[in-house]
């Protein structure tokens, strides 16, 4: 039996308003999906920030440890007494350059001792002056 029209008109407006709700729901949804993508791309820059962040501060740390040394080694150790200690921790790490340095000159002074020139200075030379100069 074919519906009559007069109950196939508020079927059609039901219809239309359902429709109408379904667009302004796949807008939102599509709205929802490029806010997630762009909270990604945050969360991505956010990442990257931090470790950028960490790095940077560990390299503040370094720099100032650096210029306590060295305001030590330019204005003396009497000023900031832990900086001798700190010195003399860095100059005895093992691998440290000072310490190679320190061990290879004992090693050489003491090679040195049992040498038969040992104690000896190279002669003082004389300077001449030319005989048309004087």
């Amino acid at each position: 039996m074919p519906a009559s029209p007069h109950h196939a008109a508020p079927l059609l407006k039901k219809n239309a308003e359902l429709t109408a709700r379904l667009k302004v729901y796949e807008h939102s949804i599509d709205q929802l999906r490029e806010q997630l993508t762009d909270l990604g791309a945050l969360q991505a820059a956010y990442n990257q920030l931090q470790s950028e962040h960490s790095r940077t501060l560990e390299r503040k740390v370094l720099l100032e440890e650096e210029v306590r040394f060295l305001k030590a080694q330019l204005y003396g150790r009497s000023s900031n007494e832990s900086a001798t200690a700190d010195f003399s921790a860095i100059r005895l790490l093992p691998g440290s350059t000072p310490l190679a340095s320190c061990r290879r000159a004992s090693s050489r002074r003491s090679r040195a001792a049992f040498s038969d020139t040992s104690g000896y200075t190279p002669r003082e030379s004389v300077l001449r002056v030319p005989p048309g100069r004087r």
